[in-house]
């Protein structure tokens, strides 16, 4: 089982976002999503943002497509964060994978997640 936390957790399709989330790994592409209160051991911080996004749009930032990369970090500072509380289980469609989404030294850093 692997745990990842992020300041935001994105579903980029539904323009949804989360804050302060942790990513539980279920395995077979199934995820928990819960909200984030305190440290928990073996738990991976993720800077920037956690999205769930399609093979396709990941592929382009692979790229390092600027006009694509800015857009989509325009995206997530658009979002309505939801506060409410949340707990969840979602399993991932064909074509769906969770990456990061991150800026370091200026340069976006797409990395895939591992399940």
């Amino acid at each position: 089982m692997k745990r990842y936390s992020s300041r935001y957790f994105c579903f980029v399709a539904d323009h949804k976002v989360f804050r302060n989330t942790v990513v539980k790994v279920l395995g077979e592409r199934r995820i928990t999503l819960f909200p984030l209160r305190e440290e928990i051991e073996a738990t991976r911080w993720i800077p920037g943002a956690i999205l769930l996004l399609d093979t396709f749009l990941y592929a382009s930032l692979q790229q390092k497509e600027e006009e694509l990369v800015n857009r989509i970090d325009r995206l997530i500072k658009s979002f309505t964060p939801l506060e409410e509380e949340f707990r969840f289980t979602y399993t991932l469609r064909e074509g769906e994978m969770l990456c990061t989404f991150s800026r370091n030294s200026g340069y976006f850093i797409p990395e895939p997640l591992s399940f």
